[in-house]
């Protein structure tokens, strides 16, 4: 196993989880909504639809046995709410309007507008609720990794749920795998489950070569280089004494000839 040292932390711990950062002009949560929005249909994507796709496909569904083996935390909630206080009011847009907060729009009329002309922003409030339980932070963090592809290899503690280096498909706790398929932070600065990572950190895995094609010719080129390049000084030597050799032996050929005839 080797320690590398890194500038930054791991990309997974870059983001906070729910609070916009003004180095980083986003959070996990607003990439994830970004990435789950068509852009082609009213207020760029944000709105009921992208509400109503995720409560059919919870993003965290196939973690069901993570979720049951940190003592049955809940789902993580919609990415989406449909208002800041959570009732049942509901605020529509017009066609070619676009807002990014709840102040700027109206109440709907009724119940009977069309999913599309109902905003949804991301569901800031929910998710900071959520995230009070520090276990069930470090698992939202995990999650929205997961969604956004972000790699989830590293891990701090062994109840923290991760991604096997060797099978992409194959999550657990980071106890649970082989030391050999995962990467545990040794040393970092300050970090909250909900909040990044600042400054650099250290980690600890396996890391080793790639043993592709290029990698092979490499060794082998290092392996046989010294003596390949022996032979070549060899051959050179041989050439050139031959090539002499043959000079000479021209030379006394000719000498010869000129004896005979005289």
């Amino acid at each position: 196993m080797r320690v590398i040292k890194l500038k930054d932390p791991p990309l997974k711990y870059l983001y906070n989880i729910y609070t916009v950062d003004d180095k980083t002009l986003g959070c996990l949560l607003t990439l994830a909504c970004s990435k789950s929005v068509d852009k082609k249909t009213p207020n760029l994507g944000y709105n009921k639809l992208a509400y109503d796709r995720l409560n059919n496909n919870k993003i965290d569904d196939k973690f069901n046995n993570i979720r049951n083996q940190l003592s049955n935390i809940e789902p993580i909630p919609n990415l989406f709410q449909l208002n800041p206080d959570n009732n049942s009011d509901i605020y529509c847009v017009n066609k070619d309007q676009i807002v990014d907060s709840f102040d700027k729009a109206t109440l709907c009329a009724s119940d009977s507008s069309k999913p599309e002309d109902i905003i949804a922003l991301p569901n800031v409030s929910g998710f900071q609720n959520y995230c009070v339980n520090p276990v069930q932070a470090n698992y939202c963090r995990f999650v929205l990794c997961d969604y956004l592809g972000i790699p989830n290899y590293y891990y701090i503690n062994d109840n923290d749920p991760i991604q096997s280096t060797n099978d992409k498909s194959k999550y657990d706790l980071a106890k649970n795998i082989d030391e050999k398929y995962k990467i545990k932070i040794i040393k970092y600065n300050n970090f909250g489950e909900s909040d990044k990572m600042t400054g650099g950190s250290e980690i600890l895995g396996y890391f080793g070569i790639c043993n592709s094609n290029q990698y092979k010719i490499t060794q082998n080129f290092k392996k046989w280089g010294f003596y390949i390049f022996i032979l070549l000084i060899i051959g050179i030597i041989l050439f050139i004494f031959l090539k002499k050799s043959k000079n000479k032996n021209s030379m006394i050929n000719k000498n010869q000839q000129k004896n005979v005839r005289k």
